[in-house]
């Protein structure tokens, strides 16, 4: 295929990076953990053709991705991976490729900034989670059994060969259940941040990224509404009842992890030019890599910075 041909062409372009996708789908499922590589890189592909040949590609992208899937499973289906991976990465991809004039006048271009890309993002991961659950009709004192069911035949004997018993199983399972509307949309607005940025690192090496560089952990911060989002959904997670409270639950795990990448970004700008730079940011990354949690304590960091920035809704790229 002729590069001149899909360097100017964003259809082609998106049926590429649906087809990436779908593939990565057939070759990854059933192979264990490495089923999880179309979880954490399936929007890669759809970031990369919106950011480096723009809207079109990205929405070709998305609309392919979601028949195939439909075909392939059903409606459901590809309804949920259109709105978890395609269409937050095509709207992305989009927003960070709209620029305009600046108002001084001096010719200079002013692009979305960073901080309303995240802010989408969160949006739009919430209510996509939010489906997800509805649709699933999420209950955790149903799904659980289902669960152990299906997995005690893999767990391992206890060290007295004692098996453990499937009322044991169930209540591990229905406990770590309970945490998961809070859990799952966080992880995934971490994912898709960190392929939006990968994405502009390889687009930008290939020369069809148009925006410029910048400093992302300067620039990285939320409007100040989001402030009151938070506390609005911590007070629905702590005074309604299910299934109300997982709903709320979604939307506070959403906007606490918003609230950690900017944590982490000021993190990333205080410690430039630290000689323990490189090994530091190796353990905070392995810690939560591997145990996750760990992250939430950066949003305390990043509470503080979007609620003492009085000049937020003026300039969201400011630094002030």
């Amino acid at each position: 295929m002729n590069y001149q041909l899909i360097h100017k062409s964003p259809l082609i372009v998106g049926l590429l990076a649906a087809i990436i996708f779908c593939v990565m789908m057939m070759v990854f499922s059933g192979m264990g953990l490495l089923v999880l590589i179309p979880v954490f890189v399936g929007a890669l592909p759809i970031y990369v053709a919106t950011l480096g040949w723009g809207t079109r590609a990205g929405v070709v992208a998305t609309l392919a991705i979601i028949a195939v899937t439909t075909i392939i499973s059903e409606p459901a289906s590809g309804l949920l991976i259109g709105m978890m991976i395609a269409a937050p990465a095509a709207l992305a991809g989009h927003q960070a490729n709209l620029a305009q004039p600046d108002a001084s006048g001096s010719g200079e271009l002013q692009w979305y900034p960073l901080s309303q890309i995240l802010f989408w993002i969160t949006l739009l991961i919430i209510a996509a989670v939010l489906v997800f659950g509805i649709i699933l009709d999420f209950d955790p004192a149903e799904i659980a059994p289902k669960i152990a069911t299906q997995l005690k035949p893999l767990l391992p004997p206890l060290e007295n060969n004692r098996e453990l018993s499937i009322d044991d199983i169930v209540k591990v399972f229905e406990l770590n259940l309970q945490i998961l509307p809070f859990v799952l949309p966080s992880l995934w607005i971490g994912i898709h941040f960190l392929n939006l940025l990968l994405a502009m690192t390889i687009t930008r090496r290939m020369n069809v990224l148009a925006r410029p560089v910048e400093d992302i952990a300067a620039a990285i911060n939320l409007p100040q509404s989001t402030l009151v989002l938070l506390v609005v959904s911590l007070t629905g997670t702590a005074i309604t009842s299910q299934p109300f409270n997982y709903g709320f639950a979604v939307a506070a795990g959403g906007l606490v992890m918003a609230f950690s990448i900017v944590g982490l970004a000021i993190m990333h700008k205080h410690i430039r030019g630290w000689s323990i730079r490189a090994p530091m940011l190796f353990f905070i990354y392995t810690m939560i890599t591997l145990v996750f949690f760990p992250i939430y304590l950066f949003s305390f960091a990043g509470l503080l910075k979007v609620a003492g920035n009085k000049n937020l809704n003026r300039n969201l790229n400011s630094d002030e």
